[in-house]
């Protein structure tokens, strides 16, 4: 459930600006219902480091093109009590996670579709937090808010990230990370 989201990603070499291919990209985010697969049932911002299911669902990665380029067909990411709305991004090159970081959303976006559409409108006693008074997306600034296009039936975004290709992420989440 949920409405349709199409998120392209141009992965870029921060010294270069040149393509990076052949990276593996990873994105995850919660259901309609704010639910993590693997987590289901699981509150609130602090989520267990294991899985506590075998389920699956709007995790994956693609490997970029020769052009740095890969695109997700996913839903409108849900909400949880503690975030603001985002989706969870991973780039993996030269055998190491070279990025980790989240992808927001303009809260006028969000409280767009959660208000009109079916399930994000259903939900109660779930208040979302808006960007301002989320840690990470302070930290994250402006840099990682996702420019949102609507579609015929749905949403279209597509972003650059800039990363170094060389560099190891201190910021890896292990048991998170569900290939």
């Amino acid at each position: 459930d949920g409405l349709p989201f199409k998120l392209c990603t141009t992965i870029i070499n921060q010294h270069t600006c040149n393509p990076v291919s052949n990276a593996m990209v990873y994105v995850w985010l919660a259901n309609a219902y704010g639910q993590y697969s693997g987590y289901e049932n699981a509150t609130g911002p602090d989520y267990p480091e294991d899985p506590i299911s075998d389920t699956r669902y709007l995790r994956g990665y693609q490997i970029t093109d020769s052009d740095g380029a890969v695109c997700f067909n996913m839903i409108y990411p849900g909400w949880y009590a503690g975030r603001t709305t985002h989706i969870h991004v991973e780039v993996y090159t030269n055998e190491k996670f070279a990025f980790v970081g989240q992808f927001f959303i303009y809260d006028k976006i969000s409280d767009f579709v959660y208000n009109n559409y079916c399930p994000y409108n259903t939900r109660e006693n779930s208040e979302r937090m808006k960007n301002a008074d989320d840690r990470w997306f302070r930290k994250a600034a402006e840099t990682s808010l996702l420019d949102i296009e609507p579609t015929l039936h749905g949403y279209f975004s597509e972003i650059k990230l800039a990363i170094d290709p060389n560099h190891e992420s201190d910021q890896k989440w292990p048991k998170n990370t569900v290939f």
